[in-house]
């Protein structure tokens, strides 16, 4: 702290060539100094704020990047009430931390402590990816009985196109992606390379793309859309789906086998796998005997009879908020306004959803109140997220996919859990 000690009285906001340079240098030092990655600068008159990736989902690392950015920040552009650090994860704002200057000051003055710094920060969360890269390679190391994979690596998309041998474009896209490789062995001696690239959204895949088949020119073939085949010592075929980008290379059938488990959904449901039932097909009972339409422990009501309809009952029924929350308002919605206002509240969402967002308003939580969000779809879980919240704050958050641009239809449930207590449910379906 006491190498921003001189970050003390507001002064009058300088020139515009004097806010460009200072943008220069500010960028420059983040990113030699601090190792920042993709960095973006926004400075004016009344605004200041940085943007770069997170590159670890180390929750103390990363908050150390930010009072690092946000500290920095504050030295280069005293004449500003408030800043914004955000950091960002494929392109996508993890969250946007809004510090009042005052509080900066206080801090490197010693009149508040740096749990007290914390305290004064307001943070708006932004859009949640659903699925990491790492995550995104497990369904290939399952592919195939024998198959041996490695822990998938994180990495990024420029380290992945050399491992590749293939062209960095680093004049094309200033912008790094994060990605994330691993390796199979195959149970005939073989290796099988594979990794994913996160673009962000299926734009940035498809341009991504399309500069790799102009750089490599005659040396691939495009079979189908959104697919190249890189011919060489090394054939590479590689995927766009979603916003990623999937590159696999080895073998010929191994690397077909693989691209199918990328394209193929999972059939069977959890509720399946626990009774031993396949879809489709019906579980004979004990012993091994087939029982005759009308017998005990079937289903076919005798001769005729009929059975009472039962109404099926939900997965996840809804619980309304518990009164003693320190939430007061719980809202599934399409997004928010400017103004930060959920719009399209509701609790079915169409086909082409790309995201459901949630707003949350909190009054008078404690310091640290954890909560966490579990969203679960056809009473499967799929993602957990936590927060640590204090205060009176509103939170704006969303579920989506990394793997298509669209939500998968199903009935989904959204579970809301304070200090481990479980205060909301909130179902949904996307139909």
């Amino acid at each position: 702290v006491a190498g921003y000690s001189d970050v003390l009285e507001a002064i009058e906001p300088p020139s515009a060539d004097e806010i460009a340079k200072t943008k220069q240098a500010l960028h420059k030092y983040l990113t030699t100094e601090l190792k920042l990655q993709s960095v973006l600068v926004v400075i004016d008159t009344d605004v200041a704020g940085v943007a770069f990736a997170a590159t670890t989902d180390d929750h103390d690392f990363l908050r150390g990047q930010v009072i690092l950015a946000a500290l920095t920040l504050a030295t280069a552009t005293p004449w500003v009430e408030t800043i914004y650090v955000s950091p960002h994860f494929g392109g996508f704002p993890l969250s946007t931390v809004e510090v009042p200057m005052q509080s900066v000051r206080n801090l490197v003055n010693e009149r508040i402590t740096l749990e007290q710094f914390f305290h004064s920060w307001h943070t708006e969360l932004m859009p949640t990816p659903l699925d990491l890269p790492g995550a995104l390679l497990v369904p290939l190391s399952e592919a195939e009985e024998g198959w041996q994979a490695q822990d998938p690596e994180d990495t990024d998309g420029l380290q992945v196109l050399a491992q590749f041998e293939l062209p960095e474009l680093h004049d094309r896209f200033m912008e790094n992606y994060p990605a994330a490789q691993s390796e199979v062995a195959l149970p005939d001696d073989g290796t099988l390379k594979m990794a994913v690239i996160d673009c962000g959204d299926r734009e940035g895949a498809e341009q991504l793309l399309k500069a790799l088949e102009q750089e490599l020119g005659g040396q691939t073939i495009a079979p189908n859309e959104g697919e190249l085949l890189v011919a060489g010592d090394k054939p590479t075929s590689i995927r766009q789906r979603g916003g990623c980008l999937y590159l696999i290379q080895g073998p010929l059938q191994a690397t077909q086998t693989a691209v199918k488990t990328l394209e193929e959904e999972p059939q069977v449901g959890p509720v399946q796998i626990a009774s031993g039932a396949v879809a489709g097909q019906e579980t004979p009972p004990a012993g091994g005997q087939t029982q005759q339409p009308g017998e005990a422990g079937t289903t076919q009501p005798p001769v005729g009879q009929t059975l009472p309809e039962t109404p099926p009952q939900p997965q996840n029924p809804p619980l309304p908020l518990v009164a003693d929350s320190v939430i007061k308002e719980a809202m599934l919605c399409e997004g928010v306004d400017e103004r930060n206002k959920p719009v399209g509240v509701g609790d079915q969402f169409g086909p082409q959803a790309k995201k459901v967002g949630l707003f949350l308003a909190f009054e008078a939580a404690p310091a640290n109140t954890e909560i966490a969000l579990e969203w679960y779809r056809d009473g499967e879980f799929i993602f957990r997220k936590i927060l640590l919240v204090a205060g009176d704050q509103r939170v704006v958050t969303s579920l989506y996919s990394k793997r298509s641009p669209y939500l998968q239809a199903g009935n989904y449930a959204l579970e809301i859990l304070e200090n481990d207590r479980l205060v909301a449910r909130l179902p949904f379906s996307i139909q």
